[in-house]
């Protein structure tokens, strides 16, 4: 018996444009009378080969694509390509033969010749790739490259496509046009020198001023500003109200910058804005990366806190990513300035001190203020009734599951999320037959909307578009979810939550961890790889670890007693 079920892929090269793929079928997928083989990817569907054996009797098959052609005679779009058969209405995935198992760490396909091929002088180092590039004057830089990829986590194959092309001939005035905003981009970054010269200057001017005004006695100033967030929110907006209940914001002034997301520009006059608070302000807080504080040198007399989104100490940042994709310049600046931050843990601190480079001391172990609610029972009880009466099917299932995986890609340009591992058709149906309920909470990033089977949308809810993660927690009694943070502030409720890492290789290789993977969740028996598998582990919750799940919150929490955001206020704001 094979090692895979479904296509075995035997062989497999480029010659020009031209992609060969050689294999066969096992047995066990039965008749292919009625059998197809195909490529395809998630969002741009099949491609259409130029030619195709399929000797249904032997089982075998030889498939050729012209990959500047498949697409409706065009070149292959960008994304990841899988070879696949559909056979009886079951679809299966193509495996590599062991003889094609060789890889580079990012998963690219590696040729390794044969005796065979020495002997004949067929020793190509590239029959795995297609890679071609040129520029003109008239239409700009043109770039396609195709690779044949292996996922490290099954053995599977993938094609991945990067295609950047031409500038259409549209016409002189369209192509001057595209010229000049090319020519205003390139402009624009070559003055970012001078413009951030003259803000440094103002900056300084500023902050002169503001060590006159407060040795004069005035009132300190505190800044809350955000680059991802358009209004006060998270770990700022607890601060912000329990300072509130405690009758101290009168004896500050307080000041507030925010934006949307990291993309939108601040403008000249923004520009000027954001410097003269940053400048003003005695205590600055910011929620998440924010590239435009990091140019400035801030007295050693003003306290610049990172009040960071997430718990615990997960995936790597920062210095942590080292030689993968992500990391950052050897002197940057970005994250120097902090002085202090917040974190849940000790374990959290030493994680953010390598990532950040800078001293364990910024990092006080006083926990996460948006962490307080998971001890706030009436504000829980108010929450769950809430999203009872909001969705009212919430009551009538006996169980309600939450499944929030994070996000696929590098950033929020390329993210998505690989939807074929998940079956909603036998979810839904699981459900149905226990009568309960999955919420599924898509990673903001994530666009691409899921397709929930009709006969199931009384058991299956997409919540993606509801704002607070953190909301849903508490009306969910088991969380499946695979290298998201959301695994800490869940742990604070005590339930059942699974780690469906299907694709963990190929995500240590691209992300990777603070620790290995096994050592960063509760425990290596809550994982599954495969989608029987979850729902097998579903079945039973009632015999969950929880010693585990206790060993994981006493590690990534120094404090459970609801009283982060006091601490915050005490030994950060008033000390």
């Amino acid at each position: 018996m094979e090692e895979h079920s479904g296509i075995i892929v035997d062989d497999l090269h480029f010659a020009r444009v031209l992609l060969h793929v050689y294999g066969h079928i096992t047995e066990d997928v039965g008749d292919l009378s009625k059998a197809s083989i195909y490529i395809r990817d998630s969002y741009h569907g099949k491609l259409k080969p130029s030619h195709l054996d399929f000797d249904r009797k032997k089982r075998t098959f030889h498939i050729v694509y012209h990959i500047l052609g498949a697409n409706d005679s065009y070149p292959i779009e960008s994304g990841d390509y899988y070879l696949r058969l559909k056979s009886q209405g079951v679809k299966y995935y193509s495996y590599l033969a062991p003889a094609l198992r060789h890889c580079e760490k990012d998963g690219r396909l590696r040729y390794v010749p044969t005796q065979e091929d020495i002997d004949k002088g067929d020793t190509d180092k590239t029959p795995y790739q297609f890679t071609f590039s040129r520029n003109t004057a008239k239409h700009g830089r043109e770039v396609f490259e195709m690779y044949s990829m292996m996922d490290l986590d099954e053995d599977t194959l993938y094609f991945r496509v990067n295609y950047q092309p031409q500038l259409e001939d549209m016409g002189i005035i369209y192509n001057l046009k595209q010229r000049f905003r090319e020519w205003k981009d390139n402009t624009r970054k070559a003055f970012n020198p001078f413009k951030e010269s003259i803000l440094i200057k103002h900056f300084n001017k500023l902050e002169e001023k503001r060590k006159k005004r407060r040795a004069a006695g005035a009132k300190p100033t505190i800044l809350f500003a955000s680059g991802s967030r358009a209004t006060l929110s998270g770990n700022e907006e607890f601060i912000y109200n329990r300072m509130k209940e405690r009758n101290l914001l009168d004896n500050y002034n307080i000041l507030f910058n925010f934006k949307s997301n990291i993309n939108e520009r601040y403008g000249a006059h923004g520009a000027f804005r954001f410097t003269k608070q940053l400048a003003m302000s005695d205590i600055i807080l910011i929620d998440d990366f924010l590239p435009f504080v990091y140019k400035f040198d801030y007295p050693s007399d003003v306290k610049f806190v990172q009040v960071w989104h997430a718990c615990g100490a997960f995936k790597s940042l920062g210095f942590e990513r080292e030689g993968k994709p992500g990391a950052p310049k050897t002197n940057t600046r970005v994250h120097k300035c902090y002085t202090h931050m917040p974190v849940s843990s000790e374990h959290s601190g030493r994680h953010h001190a390598e990532a950040f480079g800078l001293p364990e001391k910024v990092f006080l172990p006083i926990g996460i203020p948006r962490t307080d609610i998971f001890f706030d029972e009436e504000y829980k009880k108010d929450m769950v009734a809430r999203l009872q009466q909001e969705y009212p099917i919430i009551r009538q299932r006996n169980k309600v599951y939450l499944y929030a995986p994070t996000f696929r890609g590098n950033n929020a340009v390329d993210a998505g999320f690989p939807m074929e591992r998940v079956d909603w058709k036998k979810w839904g149906a699981f459900l149905k037959e226990r009568n309960e309920l999955l919420l599924v909470k898509m990673h903001p990033f994530v666009k691409k909307p899921i397709k929930i089977p009709e006969e199931y949308k009384d058991y299956i809810l997409d919540m993606s578009e509801y704002r607070e993660v953190n909301d849903i927690l508490f009306i969910s009694d088991v969380m499946i979810t695979d290298y998201s943070s959301v695994m800490y502030e869940f742990s604070l409720l005590r339930r059942p939550m699974y780690f469906y890492a299907f694709d963990q290789r190929m995500y240590e290789n691209s992300r990777d961890f603070y620790e290995p993977y096994e050592e960063t969740v509760p425990s290596p028996s809550v994982i599954v790889k495969t989608f029987p598998a979850l729902l097998h582990a579903l079945e039973d919750t009632d015999n969950y670890d929880y010693d585990a799940l206790d060993r994981f919150v006493r590690k990534n929490f120094k404090y459970t007693d609801g009283k982060s955001t006091d601490r915050f206020i005490d030994e950060i704001i008033l000390k």
